[in-house]
């Protein structure tokens, strides 16, 4: 076996090992890292070498340092860290959509897919959302926006957000929500969107409107071919 061959397959095993432990499938950590599914089982057969963003990415998934995937790097030690660090990976429901105009609408029976999330960055109720249109997308600011496609996880528990923060607010009479930014400027309270041909709403007075919390992480799902 080559050089380059040993090193696909040290890889691919620390992939293989690292996704049996959390319980994910090959398919959803293909979703959160941007690629095929094939992607992920060639990889792990040692079959085929994977781009270094991919292992950046799945190396975030799994909460570990993008390190352990270097040839210089022990088994011994990767072992440890394995066996020293619980899994920090749950899972949350995305029960609906963000669309354009700001408002979605959740159905409790409905289940659109889990978002993988690192249970120290949000709360045991979070839930998600997929954002749909471009109200939360500055083009000129991509990585601080949030693009058509985007996963969102929601905290319910902070439900007191902080001037500036992302938040989900709800509308008792529509029985919908909006995803925007919270300005708060001495008593005034503005749910405001991100891209600027869209409007703000005032929420300072309106009873009917409540914050139902905080989005507290978010991811991209690569469009693949």
């Amino acid at each position: 076996m080559s050089i380059s061959r040993n090193r696909e397959k040290n890889i691919g095993d620390k992939i293989k090992i690292l996704r049996l432990k959390v319980g994910v499938l090959q398919a959803d950590l293909a979703d959160f890292a941007g690629c095929n599914k094939s992607t992920i089982s060639n990889a792990e057969r040692g079959a085929n070498k994977i781009l270094a963003t991919t292992l950046f990415k799945i190396a975030k998934y799994f909460n570990v340092p993008v390190e352990i995937f270097d040839e210089d790097y022990s088994e011994s030690k990767f072992s440890q860290l394995v066996s020293d660090n619980p899994s920090d990976i749950r899972h949350f429901p995305l029960l609906g959509f963000v669309s354009e105009n700001g408002w979605y609408h959740k159905e409790s029976n409905n289940n659109y897919g889990w978002v993988p999330v690192d249970i120290n960055s949000t709360g045991k109720n979070s839930f998600g959302l997929i954002v749909e249109g471009d109200s939360m997308y500055d083009k000129s600011n991509p990585i601080e926006s949030y693009q058509d496609k985007t996963r969102i996880i929601i905290d319910p528990d902070l439900n007191d957000p902080r001037d500036g923060a992302l938040v989900l607010a709800f509308n008792c009479k529509t029985d919908e929500g909006i995803f925007r930014k919270l300005l708060i400027d001495n008593r005034k309270k503005m749910l405001m969107p991100i891209n600027n041909i869209y409007q703000g709403v005032d929420i300072t007075n309106d009873k009917d409107i409540v914050i139902v919390g905080e989005i507290t992480w978010s991811y991209y799902l690569i469009k693949r071919k």
